[in-house]
């Protein structure tokens, strides 16, 4: 039986948006929406929070301990922390989610699992890209490697942006995966939102979808997020601080 773990990247020294992960967002900090949310797929075991050894981030730990697993590494080499997760856990499946996700939808992680058994794939991932027909909103993506398919990303990207950005040896040598794509349906296809938060704006925007889901927000699934985009095509464009 694979066992599959969930890998949280997370810091508090993002240069757009300091802080972020401990950001209010209706009421609890951005990076407990991902957690709550990543730890309701039923196809994941555990679910760690990978940040960094730097002292500003021991708020960050201190706020998720109770709700994750917790593992500290390298502050520039981001992939190292999820070499460091493989040989804690032991794990043959490794999600890699981003903390600037709040909305992620779980039913996705687990159709990711059952996409990777169904094409035996050892790469398998919703990213929002303008390349594809049709794509989920920026904001519900996940990337989803076996352990052999990790060991060959390390090998083939040595540089600094490989370490950074964890999985470019996949997009710089496609033929040496086996990749699959969650893709949406065009029922849920909205390329044009930009629902992770980077930016003030973003933020903004993230905190109107769920104050407009109001107490649905927390088991939200993405066809009523994408329900609540469709009835306010305005936010998808310039907000600010006045509109809250």
């Amino acid at each position: 039986m694979s066992r599959v773990v969930a890998g949280i990247q997370a810091r508090m020294g993002s240069t757009r948006l300091p802080g972020k992960s401990l950001i209010d967002l209706g009421g609890k900090p951005i990076i407990h929406w991902v957690i709550d949310r990543v730890k309701r797929a039923n196809q994941i075991d555990e679910v760690w929070v990978l940040t960094t050894t730097n002292p500003e981030d021991d708020a960050l730990v201190k706020a998720v301990e109770s709700k994750a697993n917790i593992l500290r590494g390298d502050p520039q080499d981001v992939r190292s922390r999820y070499n460091l997760l493989i040989q804690k856990t032991n794990a043959s499946l490794i999600f890699r989610i981003t903390a600037d996700c709040p909305l992620i939808d779980w039913t996705l992680l687990d159709a990711l699992v059952y996409l990777k058994h169904r094409e035996n794939a050892d790469y398998t991932h919703i990213l929002a890209q303008p390349c594809y027909q049709t794509s989920y909103p920026n904001g519900f993506n996940a990337e989803l490697f076996t352990k052999d398919a990790f060991a060959k990303i390390s090998q083939l990207g040595t540089s600094t942006a490989d370490k950074e950005h964890v999985t470019l040896a996949v997009d710089n040598f496609p033929e040496k995966f086996k990749i699959a794509r969650l893709g949406s349906s065009q029922e849920f296809s909205r390329p044009q939102w930009k629902l992770s938060v980077d930016t003030n704006e973003e933020l903004n925007r993230v905190r109107l979808i769920i104050s407009s889901l109001g107490t649905d927000a927390e088991y939200a699934s993405v066809k009523d997020i994408v329900a609540v985009l469709d009835a306010h095509p305005e936010w998808q464009h310039s907000l600010n601080e006045n509109l809250l």
